[in-house]
């Protein structure tokens, strides 16, 4: 299996477009950073595919993206931390009343 088509398996489950195929082909950012992050995580971390079968090469992509949304989860858990630290904050409270730390519209 080639890179490209690990790409376009990434491009066609992503949702915006054909962003991850852009920037692939480019090797630059087309305005949206996870669809570049997404093609070049695979093109530089998958190497030479005439030296693995399919199955590897598919195996390494799941394993490279499931650490990127492992990563990513981290990420989210700690501002999910901090907003919860704020809504117990009493003095953060008292200076914003009637605001919802916990609302993401904030």
């Amino acid at each position: 299996m080639k890179v490209t088509d690990i790409i376009r398996i990434a491009n066609d489950a992503y949702g915006d477009g054909w962003e991850v195929t852009k920037a692939y082909k480019t090797g630059e950012n087309p305005g949206d950073t996870l669809a570049a992050f997404i093609a070049s995580e695979l093109s530089e971390c998958l190497g030479n595919e005439a030296e693995v079968n399919d199955y590897t090469q598919l195996n390494e992509a799941l394993r490279l993206m499931g650490n990127a949304r492992d990563d990513l989860c981290n990420v989210c858990e700690a501002f999910e931390e901090e907003l919860n630290k704020l809504a117990q904050d009493e003095d953060w409270r008292r200076r914003n009343p009637g605001v919802d730390p916990t609302d993401p519209r904030i």
